[in-house]
């Protein structure tokens, strides 16, 4: 994964733009008794560009930063597994390098427009890491409940009746259900792109977030039939 201080000399170098000191990037306008407003309109095209584009290079650090930040939390977790960590590193990989050519497009942009896209584009981005973290984090939760309460079911318990030997069935099932649903949940937003649109991120959010509903219902449900399958 290329780490952030590689990434900030990309952004350092990105432009002859002085980014590391936004102060000597930015030069204030001469004293003048116009408006502020005015003065930034009626500055040299190329030095408002370049103010915008410094501005935009700060936002893909800032991103860049958040990724790195999350990815870190991620690794720290007690609650995801190692599959889980070793997916969302490869997803935190491929969010870094489209980060990277966000400041490549900084570069070459010329125009106002094309800076900010990058700045919408960093910041979606690292929504998308963070998204990312969030299901899966709560999927994994889930997934640990499924688990003891297969254990739990398995547990002997003395002679059962055919009331618990049922529940005991529908638990098993409702498992089965609760953790496709859970696995549906993390693929929705491991499939998003690293340079996500914002439709790309609501359909992930609102696709992943149905999964996770269906597999506490699951749950739920599969802690009333181990109460029966205890009880009988």
């Amino acid at each position: 994964m290329p780490s952030t201080r590689v990434l900030a000399l990309a952004l350092a170098g990105a432009t002859g733009l002085a980014v590391l000191s936004p102060s000597t990037a930015l030069a204030a306008p001469p004293a003048t008794t116009s408006h502020p407003f005015q003065v930034h309109q009626h500055a040299p095209r190329g030095q408002r560009l370049a103010g915008h584009s410094a501005g935009a290079l700060r936002a893909v650090a800032a991103a860049a930063a958040a990724v790195t930040r999350v990815g870190a939390q991620e690794e720290a977790s007690g609650v995801l597994s190692a599959d889980d960590k070793a997916a969302a590193a490869a997803f935190n990989t491929a969010a870094l390098a489209a980060l990277a050519a966000d400041v490549t497009a900084v570069s070459t942009a010329t125009e106002a427009s094309a800076a900010a896209r990058v700045v919408r584009s960093a910041k979606r981005t690292a929504q998308g890491v963070r998204t990312v973290r969030q299901v899966l984090t709560a999927a994994a939760r889930l997934s640990a409940r499924a688990t003891v309460l297969t254990t739990a079911a398995a547990a002997p318990v003395g002679d059962v009746t055919a009331a618990g030997t049922a529940a005991r069935g529908d638990l098993t099932t409702a498992v089965g259900v609760a953790r496709t649903a859970i696995a549906a949940a993390d693929a929705a937003v491991l499939a998003v792109p690293a340079a996500p649109t914002d439709a790309d991120l609501r359909s992930a959010r609102a696709a992943a977030h149905t999964a996770l509903r269906v597999a506490g219902t699951a749950l739920a449900s599969a802690t009333a039939d181990l109460e029966v399958v205890r009880g009988s």
